[in-house]
C-alpha cells in the first residue's frame, strides 16, 4: 500500500502521513490484539519524516554506489549489469530508423 501508492501512483492513500514531529524517517503502526502484534494484519498507518526519509535514501544510494564502484567484481555489480542489459537490451540493434531529412519529409 505505501510503496505502490508512493512510487507508482504518486499519491498516498488513507493512513499515510507526513510529519517532522519525530526523528525517525518512517514510523509504521500495525494492528495489535490484546496488546500483541498481529502478524497477518494490515498496515494501519505510516508517518513519514520527509527530511529523514531523504537522508536515508541518500545514505543507501551512496553505499550502493560505493559497492558498484568497488574494484573487482561483486554481486551488486553483476546484478546491476544484468538489469541494465535487460532494460536497455545492450548488444541488440536499437529501435531507431535512420533516414535523411528529405526522406522524413517525403521528398525522396
Amino acid at each position: 500500500m505505501l510503496r505502490c501508492g508512493f512510487a507508482h501512483d504518486g499519491m498516498f492513500r488513507s493512513g499515510i502521513y507526513f510529519s517532522t514531529m519525530r526523528e525517525e524517517a518512517m514510523l509504521i503502526t500495525w494492528p495489535k490484539k490484546n496488546g500483541q502484534f498481529v502478524s497477518d494484519g494490515r498496515l494501519e498507518s505510516a508517518i513519514i519524516n520527509p527530511r529523514g526519509f531523504v537522508r536515508c535514501i541518500e545514505l543507501h544510494f551512496n553505499a550502493y554506489l560505493r559497492e558498484l564502484r568497488a574494484p573487482g567484481e561483486n554481486d551488486a555489480q553483476i546484478r546491476f549489469r544484468t538489469a541494465v542489459e535487460l532494460k536497455w537490451r545492450l548488444g541488440e540493434p536499437g529501435p531507431s530508423v535512420g533516414m535523411t531529412e528529405a526522406q522524413f519529409r517525403g521528398e525522396a
